[in-house]
Formats: structure tokens, sequence, C-alpha cells
């Protein structure tokens, strides 16, 4: 088996700012013997393999390059165990299958990924943690030195990326737009994306078919949330056009069936952002028609377990997996509409009518 340490070396040497004369005074070595590792022209004596693994933070396997399937093996093991858990909303647990994980390999950046984002999850006012306030400000720090870590060394793409997004939100919901701002510019513009793009260079037709798929789906997606964007920032007078946009995207979309599993959760979402404007509006029936969906969805995202499928008139069959699912809702949608939806002021007018009193019974 051929070794890698000479190319691991290289690597934590960068990854920690050292240049060959700073690893080699650390060492004890000289710089020439640092280069000519790193060359492969020599290996170090196996006694200097522990204080170089301690140094980089690393194991000697890992540092040597040779168990490198076992790893991928055993942090696969720890990226499953993660998605389960974010499924069901657990993200303490996500965040104790980070750590974990992380423990066994410290430079892994799947996982280290992970672990910024349940962190961020913890401290998302949108989720069911009570105490997300303290969370946001205690996971802070920790939030932003993974993603800064993340952008600098992680080689893949696809993560650095996704590290980059989290962080510049990070900043923006502590009130950092600034560096917000900074670190968004320098994604990747969306006409330069892979998938937009690669279309002209295939030839093979299941590729193009699921090239057909993404730009379907992408498609849909950006025109609903950036309807919804978009209503949230008009007036209030404005807001059921936009509204009613939304409903008919979604109706156009599914051929006018059912939701299944996760769309549940968005169609209850979406039910409950209807009530709330109507309420402010005034608009007392098609308020409780909209709480009375949203009870509906509610329950039915609830009750999911299996996964479904469905044939959708443009984007054909699509199977929805419970197991692929994330949320930082532990408590379920049915308890969040009842303890916090309901609770909100626009519906303060008709708490005390037959029925809103029905509409919470119907959640006890």
């Amino acid at each position: 088996m051929k070794l890698n340490l000479g190319e691991n070396i290289r690597k934590h040497r960068r990854r920690l700012d050292l240049t060959q004369d700073e690893l080699a005074e650390r060492l004890g070595v000289s710089f020439q013997t640092v280069s000519r590792w790193e060359n492969g022209t020599t290996y170090p004596d196996m006694e200097l393999l522990p204080e170089i693994a301690d140094l980089f933070s690393v194991t000697v396997d890992a540092l040597m390059g040779v168990d490198r399937v076992t790893e991928e093996r055993k942090v696969k093991v720890y990226l499953d165990r993660f998605q389960k858990a974010v499924g069901y909303g657990r993200i303490d647990e996500c965040i104790g299958i980070a750590r974990e994980g992380i423990a066994e390999f410290p430079n892994n950046y799947a996982l280290l990924g992970k672990l910024m984002y349940a962190l961020f999850l913890e401290g998302d006012s949108d989720g069911s943690n009570p105490d997300w306030k303290e969370a946001s400000e205690r996971n802070d720090a920790e939030i932003v030195s993974l993603g800064e870590r993340i952008v600098k060394y992680c080689a893949d793409g696809d993560i650095r990326n996704e590290a980059k997004r989290l962080l510049a939100f990070n900043h923006c919901e502590m009130g950092r737009k600034a560096e917000g701002r900074a670190i968004y510019e320098t994604l990747p513009l969306f006409e330069h994306c892979r998938e937009l793009n690669i279309g002209w260079a295939l030839e093979d037709k299941e590729e193009l078919k699921k090239n057909e798929l993404w730009y379907l789906t992408t498609g849909f997606d950006l025109v609903y949330s950036g309807l919804w964007q978009c209503c949230d920032r008009r007036p209030i007078e404005e807001q059921p056009a936009f509204l009613d946009a939304m409903e008919q995207i979604e109706d156009l979309r599914h051929g006018g069936k059912r939701r299944i599993g996760s769309e549940h959760y968005g169609e209850f979402q979406f039910a409950v952002k209807r009530a709330s404007v109507a309420a402010k509006l005034g608009r007392e029936e098609e308020m409780f028609a909209a709480l009375r969906r949203a009870v509906e969805e509610a329950s039915a995202f609830d009750a999911w377990q299996e996964d479904e499928t469905m044939i959708f008139p443009f984007e054909g069959e699509k199977t929805n997996s419970r197991a692929d699912y994330e949320t930082d809702n532990e408590s379920g949608a049915r308890q969040r509409l009842r303890e916090r939806e309901l609770t909100s002021a626009e519906f303060a007018p008709y708490r005390d009518s037959e029925q809103f009193r029905a509409i919470l019974a119907s959640l006890a």
C-alpha cells in the first residue's frame, strides 16, 4: 500500500500555517529533513511519528494515510446517525454525535461542518429550543471558528461553500451584516453553477433527464421562496396577493394533488402565514379556514413515518424520505402550532371565540 506520509505532512503543516523551518524547529530536525519527508525522498523515524501526529492533532494512522477507507466508513456511520437525529429535531443529540466523531477524526471537514450546523440550529429562533437566545450567543464564537477553519483549509468545494453560507448567515443573525455580506459576495454566482450549465455538455439520456429535473425542481423552489421573502417585506395589504401566487405555484407543481411527507410541514407553515395575514386584516372567516388547514397539515406531518412517493406533472416520480428530512423542531408541528403560533398577538382578539377554542381543543 502506498504511503501518503509526505503529502500529509505538507498538508497539515500548511493547515497550521507553519513553514518547513518552523516545523523543523518544533521537531528538532533540519528544514532539509522536512523537505525530504514532504518530497517522499525519506520517511521520519518511527519514534518521531507520534510526536508529529500529536503536533497535527491527528492519529498516526491518519498521518500515514493508510486508514482512509476505514475513516470514510466510520465517518459515514456518524453522518447517518446525525441525519437520523436531525430528522426528528434532536439537536442536542446531533451535537453529541458530531463531537464524538470529531474526537476520533479531528480534521474531518464533513463532521466539522455538521457540528457547525447543529450549533447553529440549537440557537435558531425558529426551532423548539426555549433557550435559543442563550444558545446562539454561547455558540457564536465556535460557529465562527469552525466556519473559518473549514473555509481556509477544506479542499472540498461543496463543504467549503456550505460553511461559507452558514457562516455568513450566522454573522447576519448576530447583527454583523457587513461581515455576512462580505462572505456572501465570495460565493459563486447562480448563473455560474455547475447544474445550470452542464446540460450543454451532456449526451447520456439519463444524465439529461436528471439535469432537467434539477431545472424544474430548482425553478419551482426559487419562485416559491422568492414570493415568500417578498411577501414578508411588503405592506400587509399587499401580502395576500403574494400568498395567492404561492398557492397557485404549488397547485401547478402538484397538479392539484395532495402533499406528501415533509411537504405537510411546508403547507402547515403556509397556512399559519395565511391565517396571520388574515387576522391582521380582520378577515375572520379566512383566518379560521387557514387555521383549520394548519391543524390538518400539522397532524399529517406528525403522523409521517414512512417514505412517500408521488407522480408530479412536471418533475415525475419523487420520493419524500423521512431519513432525509432535517428540522430543529423536536416537539412536532401540532405542539408548535398550539404553544407558539396560536399565541401570537394577532390572534388575541379571536381567542375567546367558539371557533378558536375548537381549534385549540383539536390540538389537545
